[in-house]
Order: structure tokens, then C-alpha cells, then sequence
């Protein structure tokens, strides 16, 4: 117990002037200064980028929306007619998912960089339990059937606890981190790609754009310009196909499939390694346990 106390003060000390918030603001900015900057980084450039995609496909999605509730046509006989939003309907509904898929993954960036913000909160009083129970634990000693007990209990709550801190302050943004380098190993160049296809697409049917999307500046050549504009929907049909799966897969690895399955196994080790402390200090315990018992063996003659 000598040698265990002045430990057992010192995590008890520390812990509390955590759970007080006296220590919460040089962890929360040794927190954010690491491994959170980076992974905020990450995230805000991988938002920016979601955001500026989203609005092109808006913009192409609202002038495929007008043609489409146009009534403008045309006949290929006597007893055919063929409404231009019947064409454009196909394509339109590829935008729309493309649409979805941009709106998802931007919402689903801004709520990964909210939980790391959360996280830095999180931090300071996770670590301030887990120096507390360790404090605790420390100091009672394993004597007596009620204390074990105790003891028991309050080393569950250190495992608990330690492995918050580990999640919160080193597996949630290394998970993050570790998805960037995925995204940039597999997924970037295809979604590069996507969206200057649709940043492309943006510019050939959006009002107002440049060179072919000045579409709907002029009513008197609406109906010569929308059936421009689905001649050029058409030719660009099978590109925009190739850009939703592309944006659909994308964001489905990046935003979901990758920093779930990094949380999770980091989750997973940090749960191994602190149970492996606890069942080594417990054997230590054990062990010293049953030297104190060992009755002294006969004196040398």
C-alpha cells in the first residue's frame, strides 16, 4: 500500500481538478492542435467540395425540372406526338439521385466534424474518471469479501472509462484521418471526376450559364432551345449515369463504409488493450497476494 499511495493521491488529485474543469482547456487544445486539426481539415475540404457538387446538381436538377413540366413537343406522324419532359424524364431522375446522394454526404460530413467537436469535450472528463476510479481502485485493497467487491466494480468502471478516452481523444479522429487516406487512395480520382462531369453538365443546361445555358434568356426561341437542350441531355446521358454510381459509391465508402469500419476497429483494440492493463494488474495483484501468504520458510540453522 506504501508504494501505491502516492500514485493513488496523484490520480485522485488530477481527476478532480478535471471533473472541476480546472484542467479542461489546455487538454481540449492539445486535443484540438493534433490529431483533431488535421481530421478538421479533412472533413471541412471534403464539405466544401460536397456543397459546391450539390449545387450544381441543384442547378441542373431545377432546369431539367422546367423542361420536364414544359409542354412543349413534337410529332412523328400523324397519330404521335412525343412531350420533350418525357425524354428528359430518364435523365432527370439520375440527377435527382445524384442530388440525394450530395445532400446526404454534405449533412453526413458536417455531422462527423460536430461529434469531433464533441469529442474534444468529451475528452478532459473521460480522462478526469477514468485518474479517479484508478485513484480508487488503487487505494483498496483487495481485503475482505465486501472490498473485492467494490474493487470489482470500480475496475469495470476504469475499463469503461479508459476506453471512452481512447475512443473520444485517439479512434475517433484517427478514423477520420485514416478514411482521408482511403478516400485518397481509392475513391478521390473517381469522385474528381464526377463532379467536373457535373460541373460540366452544370454549365451546358442551367439558365443563365455560359454558352449553351443561356437556354431561357430568350422566350422567343423557348421552343427551339429546350429541344437544344434535350439533344444535349441525351448525349450526355450515359455520362450522367456514370456520375451518380460514381458520386453514390463515393460518398457511400467516404462518408460511411471507411470511418465506420476504422471506429470500429480501433473501438475494438483500445477495448483488448485495456482489458489486457486491468487483467495484468489483477494478476500482479494476485501474485503478491500469494507471496504475503506463503508462510516463512525455517530458519537456517
Amino acid at each position: 500500500m506504501g508504494k501505491q499511495l502516492p500514485w493513488a493521491l496523484l490520480c485522485l488529485v488530477a481527476g478532480g481538478l478535471l471533473l472541476a474543469g480546472l484542467l479542461h482547456a489546455p487538454l481540449h487544445s492539445a486535443l484540438e492542435r493534433g490529431l483533431g486539426h488535421r481530421a478538421e481539415d479533412y472533413l471541412d475540404a471534403s464539405l466544401q467540395k460536397a456543397v459546391a457538387g450539390f449545387a450544381s446538381a441543384s442547378a441542373v436538377k431545377g432546369a431539367l425540372a422546367l423542361v420536364e413540366g414544359s409542354e412543349v413537343g413534337f410529332s412523328l406522324g400523324a397519330q404521335t406526338a412525343i412531350q420533350v419532359g418525357d425524354l428528359i424524364q430518364p435523365t432527370y431522375d439520375y440527377v435527382d439521385i445524384a442530388w440525394r446522394t450530395l445532400f446526404t454526404g454534405s449533412l453526413v460530413l458536417l455531422c462527423l466534424r460536430l461529434l469531433l467537436q464533441t469529442s474534444y469535450l468529451i475528452a478532459p472528463w473521460a480522462v478526469g474518471l477514468s485518474l479517479v476510479l484508478l485513484g480508487l481502485m488503487l487505494l483498496l485493497q483487495p481485503v475482505g469479501p465486501r472490498r473485492r467487491r467494490w474493487r470489482g466494480v470500480i475496475r469495470d468502471g476504469v475499463t469503461f472509462s479508459v476506453v471512452l478516452t481512447l475512443a473520444v481523444a485517439f479512434v475517433l479522429p484517427l478514423s477520420v484521418l485514416g478514411a482521408s487516406r482511403l478516400s485518397a487512395w481509392i475513391t478521390a480520382p473517381q469522385m474528381e471526376e464526377a463532379h467536373d462531369q457535373l460541373a460540366q453538365v452544370e454549365r451546358l443546361v442551367a439558365p443563365g450559364g455560359e454558352g449553351e445555358g443561356g437556354f431561357f434568356q430568350d422566350p422567343s426561341r423557348w421552343k427551339e432551345r429546350v429541344e437544344r437542350l434535350t439533344a444535349t441531355v441525351g448525349s450526355k446521358g450515359k455520362d450522367l449515369v456514370i456520375t451518380t454510381l460514381r458520386l453514390v459509391a463515393g460518398y457511400l465508402f467516404d462518408c460511411v463504409l471507411f470511418p465506420l469500419a476504422l471506429f470500429f476497429l480501433g473501438l475494438r483494440l483500445s477495448r483488448l488493450l485495456a482489458a489486457y492493463a486491468v487483467a495484468r494488474a489483477q494478476a500482479q495483484e494476485m501474485v503478491g497476494a500469494l507471496e504475503r501468504a506463503r508462510p516463512p520458510g525455517p530458519a537456517a540453522g
